[in-house]
């Protein structure tokens, strides 16, 4: 486990939710919980806010523009890469 030096404040509790841990891993080390948390469910929803916006485009307009498609894909390739 790496630790934050400056993150030892006498308080456990604190320093759990503060992250004192630099990196908490867990699954013998090959899940990465700060990355999840951090980076993966706010990629996901803004994927699928992509795809809700194109499916109200539809209603409206009755198709999907082309740049609306656009950028689903793109959206979609950044977060799958």
């Amino acid at each position: 486990r790496i630790l934050s030096k400056m993150g030892n404040s006498g308080y456990p509790a604190y320093d759990f939710f503060m992250g004192r841990e630099l990196n908490p891993r867990s699954l013998g080390g090959w899940f990465d919980w700060k990355q999840f948390c951090e980076l993966r469910p706010g990629l996901i929803l803004w994927v699928l806010l992509n795809i809700a916006c194109a499916q109200e485009q539809y209603q409206v307009y009755g198709r999907v523009s082309g740049s609306m498609v656009l950028l689903n894909i793109f959206h979609a390739f950044y977060v799958w890469d």
